[in-house]
């Protein structure tokens, strides 16, 4: 017996209805919610339209799920979400038909690393997650690794890979700043790192050479930093607070960055993230240095160990050519991703949804 599955063609007519219960409105948020949200509105394939629309207060009336294939949740964990999950399972979808998505960017486990502080909340509520993935039909999520990590809980997943919104980023654009101090870029969320777990994703000889070259490199923080470089910011550190999500593109550019940093241990967490700031770097013009860890596997400048990290800023700090080449490179492997409004990113969003239904965009 084949497990292959087929599908039903869509005729592309009428408009598709479907809502996202959100987590969180910050990055994940925005990155796998808001943003396509906002695009699909704009969006249309033949006569077939989407409406999507998106909140976290609970919507407890049948009557708003009618015609309406699939709801989704976003991070959802703790007892009171867990409990309309079930709500929702056992009354509307009797009632309407409509199906359950759990949307995830992000390992969820207790394999979060001690030194990132979402690691108490998700052990915490773990048993609540699991619960939740055996009540919905289907899950949506960033990467291959993640499929694995789920599948013992939920069999149904396809992968939506992450985009980056071409009216926030703009056009990629190489630039030569000729910064007389070269200027080195870490933008990274504060859940890296822990107080009470030193260095995060930074072990301590990048730490120590970045405390050595102070005077000769310009190092930018934006967002999160180990605590121990925290006493050098404001004078030999650059560092700038988390923006929201719309306005970080405009701050990164503003900051004329040379090379981008991504620095990740190779622990299970790490290896389920997306390549992320490999899109970011991209869209920025700048190359990026990244370790040799699963998102980053494909791009052209990456490192096993931190002593080759730190060779390779070294050796792209002196070489503007390099840096052109290293980022033209970068930008070719991710550039069917780069972008929602490119190469149909649009379509196969909607398209891989349907598909966990049994059914297709003809």
């Amino acid at each position: 017996m084949s497990n292959k599955k087929s599908y039903i063609k869509v005729q592309p007519k009428g408009t598709l209805r479907y809502h996202t219960f959100n987590g969180d409105l910050a990055g994940c948020g925005f990155i796998r919610t808001i943003w396509p949200s906002i695009l699909l509105h704009q969006w249309k394939y033949k006569n077939f339209r989407i409406h999507s629309t998106y909140g976290m207060h609970v919507i407890g009336d049948p009557s708003f799920y009618k015609d309406m294939p699939w709801v989704k949740f976003q991070r959802s964990a703790e007892d009171h979400q867990l409990e309309y999950i079930k709500y929702i399972a056992s009354k509307v979808k009797s009632a309407t038909g409509t199906k359950l998505i759990y949307e995830v960017d992000d390992l969820l486990t207790p394999d979060i690393p001690k030194t990132n502080y979402a690691h108490e909340y998700y052990a915490h509520y773990w048993e609540n997650v699991k619960n939740i993935l055996r009540t919905v039909d289907a899950m949506t999520v960033s990467t291959e690794s993640l499929v694995n990590v789920y599948k013992p809980y939920c069999e149904n997943i396809t992968v939506l890979p992450n985009h980056l919104p071409k009216f926030i980023w703009g056009e990629e654009e190489w630039k030569n700043h000729e910064n007389k101090k070269p200027r080195i870029l870490y933008a990274g969320s504060a859940n890296h790192f822990n107080p009470e777990a030193p260095g995060g994703d930074f072990g301590p000889e990048l730490i120590k050479f970045i405390m050595d070259t102070v005077e000769r490199f310009q190092w930018v923080f934006v967002g999160g930093i180990p605590f121990e470089l925290q006493p050098l910011c404001g004078h030999d550190i650059e560092y700038h607070p988390w923006q929201t999500i719309t306005n970080l593109p405009t701050l990164l550019k503003s900051l004329k960055i040379d090379i981008g940093l991504a620095p990740l241990e190779d622990n299970l967490f790490n290896r389920c993230k997306s390549n992320i700031k490999m899109l970011e770097y991209s869209a920025l013009g700048i190359p990026g240095v990244y370790s040799n860890v699963t998102p980053y596997r494909k791009a052209m400048y990456t490192c096993d160990v931190e002593e080759y990290m730190i060779d390779r800023i070294e050796t792209l700090v002196y070489d503007v050519d390099l840096r052109k080449k290293v980022w033209e490179t970068d930008k070719a492997t991710v550039r069917d991703q780069l972008y929602w409004e490119d190469n149909d990113n649009l379509f196969k969003f909607v398209n891989k949804h349907l598909k966990l239904f049994g059914k297709e965009l003809a």
